[in-house]
């Protein structure tokens, strides 16, 4: 159950009911929607917000904002509002998403890759796919910017997670980001030995997995590995786990070296798995064992096991959800 906090440009003061909204990666939505459309009448209103519990500062300027028409503002300034409005898990109804991605494209040659980034992280962490023709328009915006070298591999990689997200298969823009994700591990800047941090391997693998992207180029696993091999300790117990999930998911074989490696870190790390990550992990090497990878050892497994079993005795004793409210969904 997750809190949704719900506005309507008449509002002064946003209100707040309770919905099963659906979770996605890496956080909850509280949706913008009309009342209409989250299926409750138009006259019935959610309860109000607690006083002591108000909406924060930042959230209240934003939803504000937000009420301002879109064509009097910058496209700049939108993307950062849809960016702001998305990390405080805010998600504004339809319309005015696309009163503000036609501002968008229309002044799309003015902006950067921060600002293009800007607004699809927005779109996937709500599952908001743009219509077509504005689709279409930022890719090419995107295209263009990449092929100047204006994204670096954390944007690149961050683009390929919005397209997964987002379920966008056979797109052309994944491909260009691959090829400029490869080349960044190859030809690291000498100022920074480390310029694409784990996080964006992590999710670049993750994207190619998502949108079933293969065969994935031999080169470019190679430098893959290459790449992640001497940093497995920099991921984080998610991020470990996503990136064999996806391996196991394309069913590439990593080669020992990698595996002993990530065995290694994703142990050292065992505290910090939770139940979907402890998930992934396991359902990743049953797959890749089962495709000839190293097998963890005895030790290693019972380890796991011992950490699963702690999972499974808190979800034994986890109180029952209590029954919804038909009427409000409370």
């Amino acid at each position: 159950m997750s809190q949704v906090r719900c506005w309507r440009r008449a509002d002064v003061v946003p209100r707040t009911h309770t919905t099963d909204a659906e979770t996605l990666t890496p956080a909850r939505t509280r949706s913008l929607a009309p009342p209409q459309q989250q299926g409750r009448p138009a006259g019935v209103r959610c309860r109000a917000a607690a006083p002591h519990d108000p909406l924060p500062a930042a959230a209240a300027a934003a939803a504000m904002a937000a009420g301002r028409p879109p064509m009097q503002r910058d496209a700049r300034e939108i993307t950062s509002l849809l960016l702001q409005l998305s990390r405080l898990d805010v998600r504004p109804h339809n319309q005015f998403l696309e009163e503000a991605l036609a501002v968008v494209q229309e002044q799309l040659p003015t902006l950067g890759a921060a600002e293009l980034c800007a607004c699809m992280r927005a779109l996937a962490s709500w599952g908001y796919a743009p219509p077509a023709p504005q689709l279409a328009a930022l890719e090419a915006r995107s295209l263009e910017a990449i092929a100047r070298g204006g994204f670096s591999p954390k944007q690149l990689s961050e683009m390929a997670w919005c397209l997964a997200q987002l379920g966008l298969r056979q797109r052309p823009l994944l491909p260009v980001i691959l090829t400029g994700v490869e080349s960044a591990m190859r030809t690291p800047s000498p100022s920074d030995p480390k310029p694409i941090p784990a996080e964006a391997l992590a999710d670049v693998i993750w994207a190619a997995a998502r949108l079933q992207h293969e065969p994935l180029d031999a080169a470019w696993l190679a430098a893959f590995f290459e790449t992640s091999r001497p940093r497995m300790r920099e991921f984080t117990p998610s991020q470990s786990a996503r990136t064999l999930w996806a391996l196991a998911r394309l069913q590439v074989v990593p080669p020992a070296l990698w595996m002993e490696s990530f065995l290694a870190a994703a142990l050292a790390g065992l505290r910090g798995l939770d139940i979907k990550s402890l998930s992934l992990t396991l359902w990743a090497l049953a797959t890749l064992c089962g495709l000839g990878a190293q097998k963890p050892t005895r030790g290693w497994l019972a380890a796991f096991e011992g950490h699963a079993e702690l999972y499974v005795r808190q979800l034994a004793t986890a109180p029952r959800r209590p029954p919804r409210c038909g009427r409000c969904r409370s």
